[in-house]
């Protein structure tokens, strides 16, 4: 494994923390309004797929010795402090980047999702 391979994995990790958070919040709206269909049960899906991989992500961080210790979203990034190799790190990340992997994960959900059923 390279040394670096965990800052990809916090990447990933970011993103589905964010991922999920965006399917609640979505889920919360969708339930103040009368639908035709109800979406309620793929977004559930969707939410729980999105923190297994995100708790699985965690552990593998934690095991690769990086330790979330706090995420917070600004105008156009989100910061997050960790610690890695004893030292207090931060990363920052672009909100369209982070965005746009957003849609990436529920693709690859959706193509998982579609391979089950078959």
């Amino acid at each position: 494994m390279r040394a670096d391979n965990w800052r990809e994995t916090l990447r990933d990790c970011v993103v589905l923390e964010v991922l999920c958070k965006a399917v609640l919040a979505d889920l919360r709206e969708l339930t103040d309004r009368p639908l035709n269909l109800s979406y309620r049960v793929p977004l559930e899906e969707l939410s729980r797929w999105a923190e297994r991989r995100h708790h699985e992500l965690r552990r593998r961080l934690r095991e690769q010795g990086c330790f979330l210790l706090n995420s917070k979203r600004f105008d156009h990034c989100y910061r997050v402090e960790l610690l890695y190799g004893g030292y207090q790190q931060e990363a920052l990340f672009s909100v369209e980047l982070v965005k746009a992997e957003c849609q990436q994960q529920m693709r690859i959900w959706l193509t998982e999702a579609q391979a089950d059923n078959r």
